[in-house]
């Protein structure tokens, strides 16, 4: 993994903020967001379709976003000892414990 670690720190101070609304399942619904949907509106990249479609994906980050935070893979990295972020918000993880797991790969680096 290549992280890029202004990015994922972008989101982390995001997915802390209060800002978004947790849901689940999905990159973005209801006014709610996944964590992998905060990294796409953080990212800026493209815009979102009217029914929560960002760069054809409703449920995986997008290449360009992939490739923006420098992840491996559009599930986003193993965090709380969950196979990918998308796994652990959807399991009920926190933003603010997925940011915590995002923040230590950072430290790693």
């Amino acid at each position: 993994m290549n992280l890029n670690k202004e990015n994922v720190l972008k989101v982390c101070d995001a997915l802390e903020s209060g800002k978004y609304r947790q849901g689940f399942g999905r990159l973005h619904r209801y006014g709610m967001f996944c964590c992998l949907g905060v990294a796409c509106d953080v990212s800026g990249l493209a815009k979102w379709s009217d029914d929560g479609v960002y760069c054809g994906k409703t449920i995986s980050l997008p290449q360009n976003v992939v490739n923006w935070l420098g992840f491996d893979e559009n599930l986003g990295p193993a965090v709380c000892d969950i196979m990918s972020s998308a796994h652990a918000n959807d399991s009920g993880k926190s933003f603010y414990d997925i940011a915590a797991a995002w923040r230590e790969l950072v430290a790693k680096i």
